[in-house]
């Protein structure tokens, strides 16, 4: 029963622990751009902390659309 209990928090710390990185990785970016207006608030923090592979997934769609829109001009 115990090793039950240990499995879920260590894949709950595991989620929790991505969810953060993801954060220091946003905040790390938004820093070397410049771009203070685009920086999350604490609300939207644990949101992200929370709900991080939807939010990794919208973030990589629109780098990836950022990257390769700017040749049309």
């Amino acid at each position: 029963m115990l090793t039950t209990y240990y499995a879920e928090f260590y894949l709950i710390t595991v989620y929790l622990t991505c969810g953060v990185v993801l954060n220091l990785f946003y905040d790390l970016l938004i820093s070397w751009i410049k771009e203070e207006p685009l920086r999350f608030g604490n609300w939207e923090r644990l949101g992200v902390t929370i709900i991080w592979p939807i939010f990794l997934i919208i973030f990589i769609i629109n780098f990836i659309k950022a990257i390769f829109g700017n040749d049309k001009q």
